[in-house]
């Protein structure tokens, strides 16, 4: 920002929300930290100039403490063995040695550093602006609208909607998790009026700082990985995709990591390397590979929320709740009990841009041929890779038993 635009926000701006985050469960520790903590200092000494300040709200995460597996995840902040200063410090100091150090002392382990990083801002603020006016906002798994602004809207690079895409795409058909795992999914219109209504709480001098708020859903909006499969399925039978990859099908969900690695080299791998074959033929640079090489980065940074449920306390959410003035409650609704997720979810091609078919260059119709020739392709690879695999089956028994009757 110019210097100009800095006094403005100095002079002119109360009330601070701080949402931006590498949500990235694979970038390394001092690229994530540096971005997640550095930044909230920066915006706490920025907040400390402001001439009419009143509050700071910070988006953290409800996982911040999933670390502690066999505990509730409580409304309160997590300290960690080291004040916050000897974090920052090694950061600023580029000292990496020392960082990896601090963060190896933290038990029990995070299941990755975009988690670390929010627990750690957390211990910022209490230990460097605990004097401020601040409520700590935590979302779990935050997934498309419900009501405002638009039904259904999501951005296709978005968490879990990532999932759905690659899903109903045709790219992603196997998937390392609990079929019986419950996710607990809030809509992201409920999340910002969350950050709203702390605001107010907070700024008014209603409750104390920091004041912090686990934003989920309630225990029936909680849903079994399963149900979210069955879902998917409907939704691309009835409203298929723009530049989609293949047929998309009912995602494997397997628990077993030997069988999946099994499935996962015949549905992704397998394909892929031939595919790429004929990309190469053709001149063009190949990339399927590549792509399935980052989803697998990508799910087993999810493994650990794959197999675990998690109870989450939400009594400040509910005590928001309780303070929403009847005439507002239209608009800043918090109440998630009336959440269906099918219905959700089928909401999605309404609202959701990456359903407008103005961005594939292709018509519908033409779109379908393309899935299905490359479905018919991709099936007839892995056929004959089944073909080849039991033909060399019954070429080494039939080694073994003519041996055996010569001896």
């Amino acid at each position: 920002m110019s210097e100009d635009d800095v006094q403005t926000l100095i002079q002119e701006v109360s009330i601070v929300f701080h949402c931006a985050a590498i949500i990235s469960f694979t970038r390394p520790l001092e690229f994530t930290l540096r971005s997640n903590v550095l930044s909230l200092c920066s915006i706490i000494e920025l907040s400390r100039k402001m001439k009419k300040f009143d509050v700071l709200v910070y988006t953290s995460t409800a996982y911040s403490n999933c670390n502690h597996l066999n505990f509730p995840l409580k409304e309160e902040i997590h300290r960690l063995p080291f004040p916050a200063n000897q974090f920052i410090d090694a950061l600023i100091n580029q000292d990496n040695v020392k960082l990896e150090d601090l963060v190896g002392h933290c038990k029990p382990d995070w299941p990755n550093f975009y988690t670390f990083s929010k627990c750690l801002a957390e211990n910022v603020i209490m230990d460097t602006a605990s004097d401020l006016p601040i409520a700590i906002v935590r979302p779990s798994v935050v997934i498309n609208t419900w009501k405002k602004p638009i039904p259904g809207y999501a951005e296709e690079n978005s968490g879990i909607i990532t999932l759905i895409v690659g899903a109903g795409k045709g790219f992603v058909k196997v998937f390392h998790a609990d079929p019986n795992n419950k996710m607990n999914l809030v809509p992201v219109d409920i999340v910002s009026n969350a950050h709203v209504l702390a605001a107010w709480r907070v700024g008014t001098k209603r409750c104390a700082s920091p004041f912090v708020v686990n934003c989920t859903a309630t225990e029936r909006f909680d849903i079994k990985l399963c149900e979210i499969n069955k879902i998917l399925v409907e939704l691309g039978d009835q409203f298929p995709l723009p530049q989609s990859f293949e047929e998309h099908s009912r995602m494997i969900i397997v628990p077993n990591k030997f069988l999946f690695f099994i499935c996962k080299v015949y549905y992704h791998y397998l394909p892929a390397v031939v595919l790429d074959g004929f990309i190469r033929i053709l001149g063009k640079k190949p990339r399927i590979y590549s792509l399935y090489r980052f989803l697998d980065k990508v799910t087993n940074a999810l493994d650990f929320f794959s197999f675990h449920c998690f109870e989450i306390e939400r009594n400040n959410l509910e005590y928001l709740d309780k303070g929403i003035p009847e005439e507002d409650r239209k608009d800043l609704y918090l109440d998630s009990s009336d959440v269906v997720y099918s219905d959700m979810t089928l909401s999605l091609p309404k609202g959701s841009p990456f359903y407008d078919w103005k961005i594939d260059r292709k018509s519908q119709s033409e779109r379908q041929k393309v899935k299905n020739r490359r479905h018919i392709l991709i099936k007839s690879i892995q056929w004959t890779f089944l073909t080849i695999c039991c033909l060399l089956i019954y070429w080494m028994f039939s080694l073994f038993f003519f041996s055996n009757k010569i001896l």
